[in-house]
């Protein structure tokens, strides 16, 4: 049988020799880790010993303490709970596809149960569930219906988004919610005109918020899904009735089992707590000898030591590290799809990580001329955490405060790192305006809702972040195509100062950011 070569490689192409070069690199990596790794062992080792220094004094209770809890197994667990386990699996056991029957009695007795509460069916409950359970909790919805249905205070909420008394609340599910975003939209998302109107009286901020960040196409989809799920699931009610009525049975036969073995074990009842005493006191005195206490705070100490986690750490680290490394060469190769974005991430990172290690050695001085790199790394983090185009969150950075610098409280109020003003820090969640890591984290969300709002479009997306989602939005209704020309100069000059990013997000992404919805807080940041 003849031997055939499944790829072959020509060793003069440019690609295979950036590629050897790459895996070059990286088995150096590869080669400085099982050292590291090897220094890990040694700590591993000397646990092992102190391991086995506790095993051998405890040795002579060893035996003792397997065969009490061997019997205790037995007699406790065996004769009190083992054969109501195995009566009720012998006769309500499983059968074909993995479902038992006392899991579709339980799941049928709950939905039953539910939907009798809503006033609606359990073909409903399911579809609601199913159609709208990523946008909102449709039982928690569907019971504040319910309630606003019976409640005259509360009756006109109901008819302002369509609804109707005495209908049922699945019924008016789609026009309901439907509205209520149209009006919070139409209000600027504002928490207060939400409550004033009653929309939180049914949904909560954060569905209200999720809605307005669909696009119409999306809520008539969700709506129509809706409407084929609930038929798709339509069941009898007779036969959700027997399903309920034999989970009752199961539970009621669960129970007499029970009551049987407690009656009949009432004899051995005595033995059982004399030998769990045996067992309690042999344990108590093996925690309370000192070679015990020794070893365990031994083991703890070695295994605490900032030595030790600094060096595992290290170790995950490279191979983190070494797994990306990878991944970017095969990307350079053809082996995998390109992308752009994440191979500039990883320029940065590697950018970044070289540049750490020098900006820890500079003096107190020195490090004012520069932006800290660890800072940059975790914008870095953040971009991938949340979708974001990389370099965007450091552009920003750069633009609002200097990298830094120049954090403290502007003309308007705005101040920190990303410039917050008290009001828009408050609504993202920041009790510290000066923490980086609070104003970065609310910027990076921010930036995010910011694109999904503007359809991906990043000098829409930059300029609303500094000058404000609302006088924007005015001035690309009044003045359309030519909205740039009508800016307020600083924040034309703000678009100047990040051209290179909104460059490199439309060459990059296509202006096709991963962006999912955000609350967008009207005004200035």
């Amino acid at each position: 049988m003849s031997v055939k070569s499944v790829i072959e490689i020509d060793v003069n192409d440019d690609k295979f020799k950036a590629f050897q070069a790459a895996f070059d690199r990286y088995q150096k990596v590869l080669d400085q880790q099982a050292k590291k790794w090897e220094e890990v062992s040694k700590t591993f080792d000397k646990i092992n010993k102190k391991t086995k220094e506790v095993n051998k004094s405890l040795s002579d209770n060893n035996k003792h303490l397997k065969d009490a809890a061997y019997t205790t197994a037995n007699i406790a667990r065996n004769m009190a709970s083992a054969a109501l386990s195995a009566a009720k699996w012998l006769t309500f056991g499983a059968i074909g596809g993995g479902f038992g029957l006392g899991g579709l009695a339980s799941s049928a007795s709950d939905y039953r149960r539910q939907a009798l509460g809503l006033g609606i069916s359990t073909g409903q409950l399911r579809g609601a569930n199913v159609a709208y359970g990523r946008a909102f909790n449709p039982e928690s919805v569907l019971a504040n219906i319910a309630n606003i249905q019976n409640d005259p205070a509360n009756k006109q909420i109901l008819a302002r988004l369509g609804g109707q008394t005495g209908q049922n609340p699945a019924d008016q599910l789609s026009t309901v919610y439907k509205n209520a975003v149209q009006q919070f939209k139409q209000f600027g998302q504002n928490p207060q005109f939400a409550e004033a109107l009653g929309l939180t009286k049914i949904f909560s901020l954060e569905d209200l918020r999720r809605g307005a960040n669909m696009t119409a196409k999306e809520l008539d989809d969700l709506a129509a899904q809706f409407k084929k799920d609930q038929e798709l699931f339509k069941l009898d009610d007779n036969v959700s009735k027997a399903w309920q009525d034999f989970w009752y049975e199961l539970k009621k036969a669960g129970n007499t089992i029970e009551l049987a073995f407690i009656k009949n074990l009432k004899d051995v009842v005595p033995q059982l707590v004399k030998l769990s005493d045996t067992i309690t006191t042999t344990i108590s005195n093996l925690l309370a000898s000192k070679d015990f206490q020794r070893a365990v705070k031994d083991f703890a100490d070695s295994i605490s030591s900032g030595e030790f986690q600094e060096k595992v750490a290290k170790f995950f680290n490279a191979l983190g590290q070494l797994a990306e490394g990878m991944i970017y060469v095969l990307r350079k190769v053809g082996a995998l799809p390109g992308d752009k974005n994440a191979d500039l991430a990883h320029d940065k990172r590697v950018q970044f990580g070289f540049a750490a290690q020098s900006y820890g050695s500079m003096s107190e001085t020195q490090k004012k001329w520069f932006a800290d790199p660890s800072k940059e790394l975790q914008l870095l983090d953040l971009e991938e955490k949340y979708g974001l185009p990389t370099g965007v969150l450091s552009s920003v950075w750069d633009a609002e405060s200097s990298k830094g610098k120049n954090k403290g409280k502007s003309e308007k109020g705005a101040e920190g790192d990303f410039q917050f003003i008290p009001k828009t820090a408050k609504e993202f969640g920041i009790t510290d305006i000066q923490d980086f890591n609070q104003s970065a984290d609310a910027a990076a969300r921010k930036i995010k809702g910011l694109l999904r709002y503007y359809n991906n479009d990043p000098e829409k997306a930059l300029a609303a972040y500094n000058w404000g989602e609302g006088y924007l939005n005015q001035d690309i209704q009044e003045h359309g195509a030519e909205w740039k020309k009508h800016l307020p100069v600083e924040t034309s000059g703000y678009l100047a100062k990040n051209q290179g990013v909104i460059v490199q997000i439309n060459n990059n992404t296509g202006g096709n950011a991963v962006a999912t919805a955000q609350a967008l807080p009207a005004g200035r940041n």
